[in-house]
């Protein structure tokens, strides 16, 4: 009988151990030093609000709460190289299985299109959003803290309060990205 009330007493006290002690790491500021993600996160996030976009048909567009977006910058000055990018897109997209539906692709065209070339190109892949910064707000956003997108030809993730929260810089391969967006979705 002795045994069974010591045995309550370390099972009801456990518990509340662990909760004040997690409580009082948390408040004495113990938290990682890194993380393990493989592109790299934009802190502050970068918000979408008040930015401006247009689909290249003309109408508005804005981003979608509750839906995470890849979005790429293209300057369309190599077709070949933006193929090869939107390709990577539509894998990243594809391969997600079950969670595709909840991750969008942009890409935002710096200039206008001009070439046939370029339009059999967008018209390639109907199911991406091909958009026009109309103010270069959202452009401008990203070289405040950095290197101007369409140079960097990084691709950036909101998260699906729309803000922009992660970078994948060009020497990422399909398998780094794929991880990083399999862990946060």
């Amino acid at each position: 009988m002795k045994n069974n009330k010591w045995l309550a007493l370390i099972i009801l006290i456990t518990p509340l151990v662990v909760l004040s002690l997690s409580t009082l790491t948390f408040y004495f500021g113990y938290k990682p030093d890194s993380s393990s993600n493989n592109g790299e996160l934009i802190y502050p996030h970068i918000e979408t609000d008040g930015v401006r976009l247009k689909e290249i048909s003309g109408e508005p567009f804005s981003f979608k709460k509750g839906k995470w977006y890849l979005i790429y910058f293209d300057n369309l000055e190599s077709v070949s190289e933006s193929e090869e990018t939107y390709k990577l897109l539509f894998s990243l997209n594809t391969t997600l299985g079950r969670e595709m539906n909840r991750v969008k692709r942009v890409v935002v065209l710096e200039n206008k299109i001009t070439t046939t070339e370029q339009k059999e190109l967008i018209n390639k892949y109907p199911s991406t959003f091909f958009l026009v910064d109309t103010d270069r707000i959202l452009e401008s956003k990203i070289s405040e803290n950095r290197p101007n997108p369409y140079v960097s030809r990084s691709i950036y993730l909101t998260d699906d309060f729309s803000n922009i929260m992660e970078e994948f810089k060009t020497d990422l391969e399909f398998k780094e990205i794929f991880e990083d967006l399999k862990t946060l979705l």
